[in-house]
């Protein structure tokens, strides 16, 4: 396109050059025929003495002749130029011509290409709608399953904490009843080991009556299993054994492989 404009451009200005130059050639060719007229009007025509009158006619004859001519060539190089010029005239009309339907394919052509321009502007802002959509739902499934894995979580935690919170309820009941006999430390040991959970005291000698005759220990044991014994000394250690199988007699050996001994040291 950038190529037809220049090719048009040089054109026209070939055009308008040559009719610059004929244009100029006529103004040439007036003026020297009007100084060529001042001439002649300002020249006196009269038989000279050295001529005879046959001879004056003849010299006025060919002037007159000569001036015929000059006349002649003027119109005939007016004509000429002008029907050059003419010729250019149209030469520059059909060339307009041409150019103007040039340009109005040009311009259709450009607004078509506008229109696919347009049009491709539009498409592209549609597909960046949907991007920008997509994106964004994206964004929310992830926010969703994000808060359901949160939801999810926070159900388990609570799941975990009501369960640790139980157990800490048990636990310090537990605690609290065996609370002068053994620490948390040293029953979560025992439980280690025995794989059993601590439950009532059934005999504490600090309590209860411990007297040879008197004792209720005997009554107490008899008949019941899994049984921890705990003797502390005045150091603060403490030993005792883990008892699996039921105690149904008494003065009588327990043969019990699950039954074991133990010490913790105090600290």
């Amino acid at each position: 396109m950038e190529e037809l404009r220049n090719k048009n451009s040089k054109l026209i200005k070939e055009a308008i050059e040559k009719l610059i130059v004929i244009r100029q050639t006529i103004d040439d060719t007036t003026n020297n025929y009007q100084y060529y007229l001042e001439s002649i009007k300002n020249e006196v025509f009269e038989k000279q003495d050295n001529e005879t009158y046959e001879e004056a006619i003849k010299r006025g004859e060919g002037i007159i002749k000569s001036m015929d001519e000059t006349e002649r060539k003027r119109k005939a190089l007016i004509l000429e130029k002008g029907q050059e010029t003419i010729i250019q005239i149209e030469i520059m009309k059909k060339e307009f011509k041409r150019i103007i339907e040039e340009y109005k394919e040009d311009e259709a052509l450009i607004g078509k290409a506008k229109n696919e321009l347009i049009d491709k502007v539009i498409a592209m802002e549609e597909m960046n709608k949907e991007d920008k959509i997509s994106k964004i739902k994206l964004k929310i499934k992830s926010m969703v399953e994000e808060i359901n894995n949160i939801q999810e979580e926070s159900v388990s935690k609570e799941e975990e904490w009501r369960s640790q919170y139980s157990d800490y309820k048990e636990r310090s009941a537990r605690l609290e009843r065996i609370n002068n006999v053994i620490t948390m430390e040293e029953m979560n040991k025992i439980e280690e080991w025995t794989n059993r959970k601590v439950g009532n005291i059934l005999f504490n000698s600090d309590i209860d009556d411990w007297n040879k005759d008197t004792s209720s220990l005997q009554e107490r044991i008899l008949y019941n299993n899994q049984l921890i014994i705990i003797i502390e000394d005045s150091k603060g250690n403490k030993f005792g054994g883990y008892i699996n199988s039921v105690i149904n007699r008494v003065g009588s050996y327990i043969k019990d492989s699950k039954s074991f001994l133990f010490f913790i040291r105090n600290k």
